[in-house]
């Protein structure tokens, strides 16, 4: 606790400060002045007591969830039929619903909860959400019909999810700033000891006697909180109660008289300050700060759901009895809840030393992998494989998925929301939070059994772990660092969003891989929209026309940006992808595929040299590569979306998930997202141009000002000294710079980058490899995403060029052992032992590109031209870089045909290695 220690060392400097001259932080429910204060080295023992006294609903919610682990299966007659309640097995759409019923119920919970506690208060709404979770499992010991159980699961879920609503504003309102955290994940600690419970005794035990052991938690919660715990201090001062206020803090902080009688007044002060100001739906949502905060949460909880957590738990018996391994299923849930409960315990002693961000990157990171690794082993088992051989994999699957989960996931959330919004609109907050949270774990509980009849097993494990890639690109882009900062500091996060326009154009950069097979006939597909397959030559066009429309978009975006803006820019030429794909799901016509693909490009070209300039202006020296090279990296997760899901979808169904991101994305971008300082610079609003820099910087009010002027003066300069494209030849400086980036960008599209984007999956049908074509794209798009990730972060550590001879170097090596292994198969030769030879080339080649010369030449732009002739050298460099790609993209097919595939990637290969030449020289 090292940085705990350090944070009260300061503030113990400030501890002479005048209780009015303290600002206001909302982010705690307590003193932010009162920190320096609290030197007693030792804890309140009581506060701990309280909270896991109070937690005791949190185990008892932890029991609800994993309540039908070992009690479906008995009432399904899968185990133990004799002793089933109903004297006859239920259906699967009954098993559905009696899973299901508990998230329905748990939506209404909020609704009833929030605005109970702010009434009555929060120690008697807990008391008396408690009483519909001992009645639902009385009624569930006593059933006899199905409708009875449905109506238990529906009280149990009132109770459970006014649990999750009440529960993080008890502890957060009774904890304090150095052990927020730690009381925060202890919720979850306690859910878990529940889940491990349920999985403990539940096999082992009739349906009756097992609820009936459930509600022992309850019947000693209920006496021992109502007459030993107090009120949360906040709810008691905001009913203007002075000696139970007192009271409270006696009991919950270690404290002397005059330290509790400071942190007393100071609460005080808060809550009438709290109760001044608006509260409730409309403040939450009138306010940016609480509109993006709320925008956080929402995502994080969606993620969190989306993640299939619930689907596995509460499947958890059956997901074993599917796999056959060798171990019990009884023993397989107990081994995974204690993991579960062990790394909960843990996370909860680290979530105040490391931070929240971290580990929601790693939780979410974790998940998907595991989830990947589970429905590889469902995928090989359906299709008739042999899997004795890793019969351990689904059980070490989900162990690495529950430790993943529960280091983020799982506890993180709630605790996040608590610390993102003020008392005045928290209540509000946390209702729509777990309303989300309910409904989102509704439909995944009760439709995983059909999504896993429809798309298989393996397939909805694949979706999920799809939904946790697309959570770690969230995190990672727009999740501020939470831990010990106060409110201000938090919701000054960077705007990474303007990037989603990249990954517009990455998922039309990545639409033929998955497509073009489809078109061409390579792949069966009964409803090819076109009724016949495509020839090559018009393949060759539908892929080329993407990058012929970008030379449009690019001639017309550059004046665009001067005149309307960079942001409105962005916007406009968001319109022209979203139409192209949208055509793509009813066209039936080669033309208008040909259209459609015009149309992407011109969308396409238009972002890809304005954003640039947007990221540019709104970044800072020290992390100006870094944004850069970040276009890159949403230009693979757009290229990922489309290998991971296109060849699983129809046409049609494929466009409408791409244009899906458009229609999510295009409305946060437009809302929240602030135009350029300089282009407010530019034409003299002095007014927007602050408010941009205050969005954009975590600076004081003379900083702000400082850089105001600075942009100003650059502008103005700008202005005086505006130059066009004969400009760029006039001067020795010019002319290298123009070189320098001329031929950076023909590098980039001479690797054949393109045209491996774009035909990746038909290249991989001509290995014929062992490995499928499908998989084998969304390995490649996988790794290609987490290398532009890798490069982003230490592109400002390395230095560029460095970075751009490796890349050269190891994209020549690579292109010449995938021309080695097709000029062998061509030849007749025996390929089988390097089937594998292909995958690694390419994986190689990405790993490469990726590293410098595809983001590398992003940067460079940025940065080796002087203001006043950056513009025409963007346009210029934009129109080779697409002019570049057209003819790659165009003449690839040809190209491979003529020389043959193997000698076309040899002269990508001698092109890189000139490339390495001209970098080092």
């Amino acid at each position: 606790m090292n940085k705990s220690h350090h944070s009260t060392t300061e503030r113990e400097k400030k501890c002479d400060t005048p209780l009015e001259e303290v600002e206001y932080k909302p982010i705690t429910n307590s003193c932010e002045v009162l920190k320096p204060e609290m030197k007693s080295k030792s804890e309140s023992y009581f506060l701990y007591l309280a909270s896991s006294v109070a937690n005791l609903t949190a185990f008892v919610a932890g029991l609800a969830f994993g309540w039908t682990s070992p009690v479906l299966p008995k009432l399904n007659g899968n185990v133990d039929p004799d002793n089933n309640p109903l004297g006859y097995p239920i259906t699967s759409l009954e098993e559905s619903w009696i899973a299901g019923m508990l998230s329905l119920g748990a939506i209404f919970g909020p609704l009833i909860s929030g605005p109970m506690a702010n009434k009555i208060g929060r120690k008697k709404t807990l008391l008396i959400m408690a009483c519909p979770m001992v009645l639902s499992l009385v009624m569930s010991a006593f059933a006899t019909t199905v409708l009875l159980f449905y109506i238990a699961r529906l009280l149990m879920g009132v109770g459970a999810g006014s649990i999750y609503t009440v529960l993080p504003m008890y502890l957060s309102e009774i904890g304090e700033t150095h052990n927020r955290g730690t009381l925060g994940c202890l919720m979850t600690v306690f859910i878990t000891f529940g889940f491990l419970f349920t999985y403990s005794a539940g096999p082992f035990l009739t349906v009756r006697n097992f609820c009936l052991v459930c509600t022992v938690p309850l019947l000693i919660f209920i006496p021992v909180f109502f007459i030993w715990i107090p009120e949360t201090p906040q709810f008691l001062a905001l009913v203007d109660d002075q000696r139970g206020l007192e009271a409270s803090l006696s009991k919950l902080r270690n404290k002397t008289p005059s330290e509790i009688q400071k942190e007393l007044l100071e609460i005080q002060r808060n809550v009438q300050e709290d109760v001044q100001s608006e509260s409730g739906v409309k403040e939450l949502f009138r306010s940016r700060i609480h509109r993006k905060a709320l925008t956080i949460v929402v995502a994080l909880i969606i993620f969190q759901q989306f993640a299939g957590i619930n689907a596995v738990l509460s499947y958890m018996q059956a997901i074993f009895d599917a796999t056959g391994s060798g171990l019990a299923p009884e023993v397989s849930t107990i081994i995974v809840g204690s993991v579960q409960v062990c790394t909960a315990v843990f996370t909860s002693s680290i979530v105040d030393r490391l931070g929240r961000r971290i580990l929601f990157l790693t939780s979410s990171t974790g998940s998907g992998l595991s989830l990947v690794a589970l429905g590889v082993y469902f995928y090989l088992k359906t299709h008739q494989f042999d899997v004795g051989a890793i019969g351990w994999l689904p059980v070490s699957s989900l162990l690495v998925f529950i430790v993943s989960f529960n280091l983020g996931y799982a506890p993180l959330p709630f605790a996040v929301m608590a610390e993102l919004f003020p008392p005045s609109v928290k209540p509000v907050a946390s209702t729509i939070n777990s309303v989300v949270c309910f409904v989102a774990c509704f439909v995944i509980t009760s439709f995983f059994p059909s999504l896993s009849l429809i798309l298989g097993m393996a397939q909805s494990f694949w979706v999920f772990a799809f939904m946790c890639a697309l959570g770690t690109t969230f995190i990672y882009l727009m999740l501020p660092e939470t831990s010990g900062r106060s409110l201000q500091e938090i919701q000054r996060f960077r705007f990474f969003q303007a990037n989603l326009f990249a990954l517009f154009a990455g998922i039309c950069a990545g639409w033929t891989s998955p497509a073009l097979p489809k078109l061409n006939g390579s792949v069966e597909l009964d409803d090819n929209p076109l009724g016949r397959p495509i020839t090559r030559l018009e393949q060759s066009w539908i892929a080329a026309l993407l990058p012929l429309g970008a030379i449009g978009g690019t001639l017309v975006a550059g004046r665009m940006a001067d005149q309307i803006g960079r942001k409105k820019s962005l916007l406009i030429m968001a319109a022209p992808m979203a139409v192209g794909l949208l055509m793509t799901t009813f066209v039936k016509k080669i033309s208008l595929f040909y259209i459609s693909r015009f149309l992407m490009g011109i969308g396409s070209g238009g972002v890809l040299t304005v954003l640039p300039m947007f990221l540019g202006e709104i970044a800072e020296d020290h992390n100006r590569g870094t944004f850069g090279s970040l276009t890159i990296v949403f230009i693979t997760v757009g290229s990922l979306f489309a290998y991971a899901i296109g060849p699983f979808l129809t046409i049609r169904n494929f466009g409408l998930a791409c244009l899906s991101p458009v229609l999510i994305f295009v409305p946060i971008f437009s809302i929240w997202i602030p135009e350029t300082p300089q282009f407010f610079a530019s034409i003299h609003n002095d007014r927007e141009l602050k408010a941009s820099l205050l969005k954009l910087r975590n600076k004081t009010s003379e900083e702000i000002e400082n850089e105001l002027l600075f942009v100003t003066r650059i502008v103005e300069n700008k202005s005086q000294n505006r130059r066009g494209i004969k400009d760029l030849i006039k001067t020795k400086a010019s002319r290298k710079g123009l070189a320098i980036a001329l031929v950076a960008v023909f590098l980039q599209q001479f690797t054949g980058i393109s045209a491996v984007t774009f035909y990746l999956q038909t290249i991989f049908d001509a290995t014929e490899s062992k490995i499928s074509p499908e998989i084998s794209t969304i390995i490649i798009g996988t790794i290609q995403t987490c290398t532009a990730i890798f490069t982003s972060s230490v592109i400002d550590k390395f230095g560029r060029k460095i970075l751009l001879l490796t890349s050269s170097i190891g994209v020549s090596l690579s292109l010449v052992a995938l021309g080695v292994y097709f000029y062998l198969k061509t030849n007749q030769f025996d390929v089988s032992a390097i089937f594998w030879l292909p995958v690694v080339s390419l994986v190689s080649f990405v790993v490469s590109f990726y590293i410098g010369l595809g983001p590398v030449p992003w940067a460079l732009l940025a940065e080796i031209f002087p203001p006043s002739v950056k513009a025409p050298a963007m346009t210029v460099a934009s129109l080779d870089r697409t002019l570049g790609r057209f003819i790659i993209t165009l003449f690839f097919p040809s190209l491979s045909a003529f020389l043959g595939i193997a000698q076309t990637f040899w002269v990508f290969a001698i092109i890189c290695a000139a490339g390495a030449v001209f970098t080092y020289w």
